[in-house]
């Protein structure tokens, strides 16, 4: 189980409730919402996992993803999944190029206290098409 894990709960606002991220269900992806609406969900509440992810992302069609870029370019959580599908599939999303003017976004978030520049040494490089600095 993750650090922290998202739950449904009664409550009027997202919580951190010990390591559990109390939900209340106005914020959380519907029922009837699609594998990358809840993956965009965890991404963003509860991190990276990548073993979570390396099982589920491939599962979300290309044409989704492609979809959700058009409507959202600069959404870093979704610039995140495009990045990892691409990764976990060995496949390149075919969308037609654009220049984006949005900030780089570190795939992973630093831990409390350390500056998220140490995670990423000089042999860092800048992923372009999704704006993900990746360490190679």
């Amino acid at each position: 189980m993750p650090e922290r894990y998202a739950e449904l709960r009664s409550v009027t606002r997202i919580e951190v409730i010990g390591n559990c991220l109390a939900v209340p269900s106005a914020v959380a992806p519907a029922n009837d919402a699609s594998a990358l609406d809840h993956i965009l969900f965890a991404l963003k509440h509860e991190g990276v996992d990548l073993m979570i992810l390396a099982q589920i992302l491939p599962t979300v069609p290309e044409s989704e993803l492609i979809a959700a870029y058009e409507a959202g370019p600069t959404s870093q959580y979704l610039r995140k999944a495009c990045y990892l599908w691409e990764h976990f599939t060995g496949r390149e999303i075919d969308r037609a190029p654009r220049t984006l003017r949005s900030n780089y976004v570190p795939l992973f978030q630093a831990p409390p206290g350390a500056n998220c520049c140490t995670l990423l040494d000089e042999a860092a490089t800048r992923q372009k098409k999704h704006t993900v600095p990746i360490k190679g």
